[in-house]
């Protein structure tokens, strides 16, 4: 067999016409397919000049498409035509087992030709084709054709001849979310004399397909006080059907800390949705349960959390979208202070006071006070304090009556420790403010 030394010709390309004939390697005229397939020709698409095109919905025949890169056996790969000769165009009508086709790829072994499968403004789904050798070259040849996406094999053929029964093969093959498209033709481990092989009806599905998967926020950040709820609205766009919802912490989000249990993140309650593809608002409802932050033991107060939190869209498992916002968490301001309905507390009677409680912004349900005393002098040994009744809510104020008795006269600055005690649904305690209140304690009559 006869190898050429020559040096491959410079490729050109300037038109579709043009893109595997006008330019390549000549090989001398007296050869032929049955004494050497040894004159290969390459071809690469310039990185700027020429990109590959974008399939669009519907069906697409791969013949108009332009190739990222090709190598032939023999002769230049014909479009629409059986490989032929040396030169462009010399090819004849496509023709398997006496059946002819309009569109394919004639080729010659070993041969690879490299396609985009990028839609323009489409998914593609499926590609389909036939395959087998030219009736051109009587009979003879034995290769074997293979379908690559992306860098994987997923078709072969196995040895298919120009002679017997099943010449005409046909691939249809599943090609969503794959780039890239190989097809290649090898001589099937017996020498290329006489491989000449068609693709042919090269057909890629696409479907029409709407913008990309997305979700945002009409704001940069959202304010929540704990133990209250706030809303954010997120808007989805690109996604049809049911979504999972759930909403991240950062990496650093404290989670240890003075307050029992530690930190604990904003909590999403609004964790699924039911979207159309096209781009849809969603009210999204924030609960701030957890103790936030750090406890300064200096001051006894804690300092506001601001942390950008993701909110992440799933569907089937798979995260589809996600959008970070700053969620900035601030605690509630405490306002206590004590009524004495009755009088002056004697000593050794029953009397009775009131804590107040002001909470801004004002809890969006009652919740129970909780009490403790210090007191010095007489009555610290013998006062005896026991809560009346529950929390009950007046104008907007959280109140609770508490009856008091001290065995001794005597008049005391009484250091009164009022908190919220176990809210329901979010944590066990927190919130204590110490103030001071001046008590007489009379002698009884």
């Amino acid at each position: 067999m006869h190898i050429s030394t020559r040096p491959l010709l410079p490729l050109c390309l300037t038109g579709l016409t043009l893109l595997l004939g006008a330019c390549g390697t000549s090989a001398p005229t007296a050869l032929t397919p049955d004494d050497v397939a040894d004159q290969p020709w390459v071809y690469t698409a310039p990185d700027k000049s020429v990109a590959a095109q974008s399939l669009t919905s519907g069906t697409n025949s791969l013949s108009r498409e332009t190739m990222l890169e090709a190598s032939n056996g023999w002769g230049p790969i014909e479009i629409d035509r059986s490989n032929g000769e040396q030169t462009s165009g010399d090819g004849r009508t496509l023709t398997i087992a006496g059946q002819t086709f309009s569109r394919g790829f004639g080729v010659h072994a070993n041969s690879s030709a490299s396609f985009s499968l990028a839609g323009s403004g489409a998914t593609c789904t499926r590609f389909r084709v036939g395959m087998g050798i030219d009736d051109e070259v009587r009979g003879r040849g034995s290769v074997t054709f293979q379908i690559y996406l992306d860098g994987t094999l997923a078709y072969s053929s196995g040895v298919m001849r120009g002679q017997g029964t099943g010449r005409l093969k046909w691939a249809d093959l599943n090609i969503t979310g794959k780039q890239k498209l190989r097809l290649v033709v090898t001589d099937a481990g017996d020498g290329r004399s006489s491989d000449h092989a068609d693709w042919v009806t090269p057909q890629v599905f696409c479907q029409a397909s709407g913008p990309k998967p997305g979700v945002s926020f009409s704001q940069s950040s959202v304010e929540i006080f704990h133990k209250h709820h706030a809303t954010l609205n997120a808007t989805f766009k690109g996604i049809s059907g049911a979504v999972k919802l759930r909403l991240v912490p950062p990496q650093n989000f404290p989670t240890g800390g003075y307050a029992p249990g530690g930190s604990r993140p904003i909590v999403l309650e609004t964790t699924t949705a039911t979207l159309s593809g096209s781009e849809r608002t969603v009210p999204l409802n924030l609960a701030a349960p957890g103790l936030p932050g750090y406890f300064n033991e200096t001051d006894g107060t804690e300092g506001r959390l601001s942390y950008p939190y993701t909110l992440i869209a799933s569907q089937n498992g798979r995260d589809v979208a996600s959008a970070t916002i700053t969620i900035d968490e601030q605690l509630l301001r405490l306002e206590p202070s004590v009524e004495y309905p009755d009088g002056p507390l004697r000593s050794g009677v029953p009397g009775t006071f009131v804590v107040t409680m002001k909470v801004t912004p004002a809890l969006e349900a009652v919740e129970e006070l909780g009490l403790g005393l210090d007191s010095s002098g007489a009555c610290q040994e013998s006062v005896q304090v026991t809560p009346v009744g529950s929390t009950y809510l007046e104008n907007g104020l959280l109140k609770r009556r508490y009856q008091m008795t001290c065995s001794a006269e005597y008049t005391t600055s009484l250091n009164t420790h009022v908190g919220l005690g176990d809210i329901s649904g979010y944590r066990e305690w927190w919130y204590w403010t110490t103030f001071g209140s001046d008590i007489t304690v009379e002698s009884a009559p």
